[in-house]
């Protein structure tokens, strides 16, 4: 069993973190990354976001361990599909890179 924060009062610090980060920010691919690194820091699980680019069709993915680490992925399917959230896909069509340690701020710049 997790012992990730549970109550309103738990997650207040979680948004503060990502309300100053995000500041003043309009690039949703950073808000992604940032959301996924809190998500993943604050509640010492992996933390999976993503977000469609319906122009590109496909999915940009942030796989976020607790420690920070992150590993941004793009899968070219019209789905995310089970096999893809393991790691792989019927295509192949799948890019990843890693992602250094440490806050989303750091490894987006």
């Amino acid at each position: 069993m997790s012992d990730a924060p549970r109550s309103t009062d738990e997650l207040a610090p979680l948004w503060r973190d990502i309300l100053a980060d995000l500041r003043d920010v309009f690039d949703v691919h950073f808000v992604c990354a940032t959301f996924a690194y809190h998500a993943a820091r604050y509640t010492r699980t992996r933390a999976l976001v993503a977000v469609a680019d319906s122009q590109a069709k496909c999915y940009d993915v942030w796989l976020t361990e607790p420690s920070g680490r992150a590993t941004l992925s793009r899968w070219r399917e019209a789905r995310l599909a089970s096999r893809s959230r393991c790691g792989s896909t019927p295509s192949g069509k799948r890019t990843s890179r890693a992602r250094a340690s440490g806050s989303p701020a750091r490894s987006l710049s």
